[in-house]
């Protein structure tokens, strides 16, 4: 199996034995474009080169080829957005990485309607914000010269990082993203699974130019012969946080999975079975991922997001964190009525020099276990898992848990908010 995730400038490929040990790998980078005022994108053919490059590389230390590999899967980061030519695949502009900034005065505006507010909340489970993709493809549409008209006349594609590799992958053969991609688009109704008509309208965006939405698990097409030596077949495109959701066995509700970086962020998901919950708390409500013909849902706290919880601004960087997990772990077990169980743990910190300390806390905190991966590379891994139930190289998730590993399980202690109590 193989899998290709995209994290920040980089592509790292990985080619996977059976169960989770990674025969070989390799990373490629692409340029990124910063301006002062908070733009940041980056070509989007180079972005495929990098990505092809990663690949093959990775491909020949193995001494296989093409026939070798069951499926590709994709991991990659959501909410960039890109526009380009339905006939020739040309972007009629650079592509704009998530945390671009190009429009922050679209998303004011949007802000400032109380009534949209609330139908994205309702409908697409989130806020209003820049880092989705609707917010960019609105100014890429009103910006670039001829390009609402253009997407008017069913000239233009959009799509996100996933839409772009596959479309590239295929030949132009498959326009399309997974769920968990769609529902970081700030369009797609996550209750009814379908890109919403009303948003579409009010934000001027023609529906003839975005791509099907499959399942995660799913069949995404074939690469052209062109970039492996002959066809391999793309069965998982998801978020790089579903796709570890899964590589960390987080299969049904109340299962949670953390990832600690080095800058003091966290990102949180708390799956939440077949039904998606309506976080009373800000929370995101979106897709788990879909597998096996079913979608399944997640609560999820990306770092950016604004939480209702409490000051963890006096705190050091490492009980800052740890802390925000503690909070945003309370709300979403108030969310769904159940408590978690066991907190998955993976990301550069949980590994790093102070990572037991890390862990430790947070156990300390929430009172429960906090498990660390073996396998670092979890979204990579979740990725080819998912790919694999949909080509049969696994049976299902039960053929895959026995072989999940924790490299560490943190046991609680007395907690740090049991001793605060005790000493007022």
């Amino acid at each position: 199996m193989m899998s290709i995730e995209q994290r920040g400038a980089f592509f790292y490929a990985y080619i996977f034995q059976r169960f989770g040990i990674i025969a070989a790998q390799a990373r490629a980078g692409f340029a990124v474009n910063r301006t002062p005022d908070g733009w940041a994108s980056c070509n989007a053919d180079e972005v495929f080169v990098a990505a092809l490059q990663a690949a093959n590389e990775a491909l020949e230390r193995t001494g296989k080829t093409y026939c070798d590999i069951n499926a590709l899967a994709l991991s990659v980061e959501r909410g960039a957005a890109l526009v380009w030519d339905a006939k020739t695949g040309v972007p009629v502009c650079d592509l704009a990485l998530p945390d671009c900034g190009r429009a922050r005065s679209v998303c004011r505006g949007l802000s400032a309607q109380e009534a949209l507010g609330r139908k994205v909340r309702e409908r697409c489970g989130t806020v209003i914000d820049h880092r989705f993709s609707a917010p960019k493809l609105m100014w890429i549409l009103e910006n670039v010269p001829d390009a609402r008209q253009r997407a008017g006349c069913g000239e233009l594609l959009f799509g996100s990082m996933d839409s772009w590799l596959i479309w590239k992958f295929t030949g132009g053969k498959t326009h399309a993203c997974d769920c968990s991609n769609a529902a970081y688009t700030m369009l797609y109704d996550v209750y009814r699974r379908q890109w919403d008509a009303d948003l579409l309208v009010e934000l001027n965006i023609p529906g003839q130019m975005l791509p099907d939405v499959k399942l995660s698990s799913a069949d995404f097409g074939e690469t052209a012969s062109e970039y492996f030596g002959g066809p391999v077949k793309i069965a998982c495109a998801a978020g790089n946080e579903n796709n570890a959701l899964f590589g960390q066995t987080c299969y049904d509700l109340g299962k949670a999975r953390v990832s600690y970086a080095h800058d003091s962020t966290c990102d949180v998901i708390v799956h939440t079975g077949l039904s998606p919950v309506i976080s009373t708390s800000n929370i995101m409500t979106t897709f788990a991922y879909g597998i096996a013909g079913i979608d399944k849902y997640a609560l999820h706290a990306p770092h950016w997001l604004d939480i209702c919880g409490e000051d963890e601004s006096n705190l050091a960087a490492c009980e800052k964190m740890a802390y925000r997990v503690y909070n945003i772990l309370r709300l979403a077990e108030k969310d769904t009525g159940c408590p978690v169980q066991m907190l998955h743990a993976d990301g550069d910190a949980a590994y790093g020099t102070d990572g037991d300390a890390l862990l430790q806390l947070q156990a300390d905190l929430l009172q429960v276990p906090v498990c660390r991966s073996a396998v670092k590379e979890v979204s990579a891994l979740g990725s080819i898992y998912i790919a694999g139930v949909f080509t049969g190289f696994y049976k299902g998730r039960d053929d895959v848990v026995p072989h999940w590993k924790a490299e560490k399980i943190f046991e609680p202690a007395v907690s740090p908010l049991a001793n605060a109590q005790t000493e007022t």
